[in-house]
């Protein structure tokens, strides 16, 4: 009697916590048995319906606490579908499945039973797509393609949620499994990014379980998968720019930016048909490298990261997601031509204004090595004097990424990277560059080159005018058409530079035109002057 009373109880909470666990394993182990008897012993004629009715009726305003069991009660019912079933009911059960995926995008929905949400449906969901044969799943897909990619404007307004009933904490800021507490702004961005986060969630799922049978489905995806990267990216590098973009509200790389950064690294792990061509992989090349340039963190416990948080947030998923997929994909297109390319645009981002995007490049180089090995030597040269300048990093952190980045590439060269480079670098002059195509330009150098080029051409074009007796309007206008023209055609015609990786030709150009006008127009007008008084 004693061990049961209250004042006992009290003193031992450990004993009572485990009994009430293993009662709570024990009752869920009960359900499930239930549930999947019913699933096996009913005729899916009548209970797939009465699922329907009571989804539409009840559940569905309930809360996690009821859908999670009873998604997972469909998945079994799915599941277990013979093919002529199976071919009556896949298009109502797929529309059910939409349905519980479309709840997240309430953001009146804690983001911890959000996550619940999400994967029990994943879990369920999966169990019936894989009994599908090619004939029902390719429109399957294509349907749910058109389902994640509408546009949010033209969806209708979530669900009034009525009693939910969570499973996670009755606190009003639910906690998620991440630790994360909400705030308005990430239940927002969460609930905006819904659709899209839960099929690439899927897309991922298929990928490991059908593998190169999917990749050829990656085309109907990739236009969608380029657009999110370019919704996440920073195109510059200088913190000037970058501050810019912000300014334009660059999200924050969230689940959704996990799911499809992985979803490439997947298609071309699993590509055994040749998908990832040069043309496809140019489509990604310059949208994956701008991922490296947001350093932006996800909140914890209601505050603004510190610097610190925000630094090892954004090198975990470099090195988790965006490092492999860059990698992978180099692989998959297996052209050398093609990771000169990628390996110019990272490199690039080596020289950015924020020292993690500067070891983020690194981390990216690292990884191409490891899975290219010897192969990617080829284009060690290049890669050298970005090496050199890291080397003589003002951060500490940056120095030994740098470090560990050329343990990386000895392994495979099979000797000290310092003979190497006295063999394969002697520093060129910027005007020696001037002259040579494919060679590494800093910003500023290319901008001194296009400077002298457009004062050079300017002061040309005026004496030939002057000396020609040309005079008017037009004389202006073919002046400023060419003066933009010019060195559009050095840069990519003559140098093989693309202007994109320096911030476009304006950014390259500057002031450089406005002092090349003042330059024509003193020897336009000073040998008119001379010749025609």
């Amino acid at each position: 009697a004693d061990s049961t009373s209250p004042t006992k109880r009290s003193k031992n909470p450990g004993s009572s916590d485990g009994s009430i666990v293993l009662l709570r394993e024990q009752a869920n182990k009960l359900v499930d048995d239930v549930l999947l008897a019913l699933a096996k012993n009913i005729p899916p004629r009548q209970l797939i319906p009465a699922q329907f009715t009571f989804y539409q009726k009840e559940a569905s305003k309930l809360g996690t606490a009821i859908i999670v069991p009873f998604v997972d009660f469909v998945g079994k019912t799915g599941g277990l579908l013979q093919s002529n079933t199976l071919i009556q009911f896949y298009k109502p059960l797929f529309k059910l499945f939409l349905s519980v995926f479309d709840l997240a995008r309430n953001p009146a929905i804690p983001l911890s039973d959000v996550e619940l949400l999400e994967q029990a449906t994943l879990d369920a969901f999966m169990r019936f797509v894989v009994k599908l044969n090619e004939n029902l799943f390719k429109p399957l897909f294509l349907s749910f393609v058109d389902w994640a990619t509408a546009e949010p404007s033209a969806l209708p307004a979530p669900q009034n949620l009525g009693g939910w009933i969570s499973s996670a904490s009755a606190s009003p800021v639910a906690k998620s499994r991440h630790g994360r507490k909400d705030d308005r702004r990430a239940r927002q961005q969460n609930a905006s990014e819904a659709r899209l986060r839960v099929f690439y969630r899927v897309l991922n799922v298929l990928f490991d379980k059908l593998k190169s049978i999917l990749t050829p489905y990656y085309s109907s995806v990739i236009d969608a998968t380029v657009a999110q990267l370019d919704r996440f990216g920073i195109a510059h590098d200088t913190i000037e720019a970058q501050e810019e973009e912000d300014r334009m509200e660059k999200p924050v790389p969230s689940a959704l930016w996990c799911a499809v950064v992985e979803s490439i690294h997947q298609s071309a792990l699993h590509d055994t048909s040749g998908f990832w061509s040069d043309a496809m992989f140019k489509k990604v090349l310059r949208p994956l490298a701008n991922q490296l340039p947001n350093t932006k963190a996800l909140r914890q416990e209601l505050t603004m990261p510190g610097e610190q948080e925000e630094y090892e947030q954004y090198i975990e998923r470099v090195r988790k997601y965006l490092a492999p997929a860059a990698s992978q994909l180099s692989a998959a297109v297996g052209d050398d031509a093609m990771w000169k390319q990628l390996n110019q645009a990272v490199m690039l981002r080596s020289r950015s204004d924020e020292p993690a995007v500067r070891v983020g490049s690194l981390l990216v180089l690292q990884a191409l090595y490891e899975r290219l090995g010897e192969e990617y030597l080829i284009l060690l040269p290049e890669t050298i004097p970005y090496l050199a300048e890291l080397l003589e990093d003002d951060d500490s952190r940056v120095e030994r990424a740098t470090q560990e980045t050329i343990k990386v590439i000895e392994s495979y060269l099979g000797e000290s990277m310092g003979a190497k480079s006295e063999e394969t670098t002697q520093k060129l002059t910027v005007w020696q560059k001037a002259f040579l195509r494919d060679e590494d330009w800093k910003k500023d150098e290319l901008r001194e080159v296009v400077f002298w080029l457009i004062e050079a051409f300017s002061a040309v074009l005026g004496l030939c005018f002057g000396v020609l007796g040309l005079h008017g309007l037009l004389c202006f206008i073919a002046y400023f058409a060419s003066v933009v023209a010019v060195p559009s055609v050095y840069l990519t015609a003559f140098l093989g530079v693309d202007e994109q990786d320096y911030g476009g030709k304006m950014e390259i150009l500057g002031d450089s035109v406005g002092a090349g006008a003042a330059t024509f127009v003193l020897a336009w007008i000073g040998s008119y002057t001379v010749l025609y008084g």
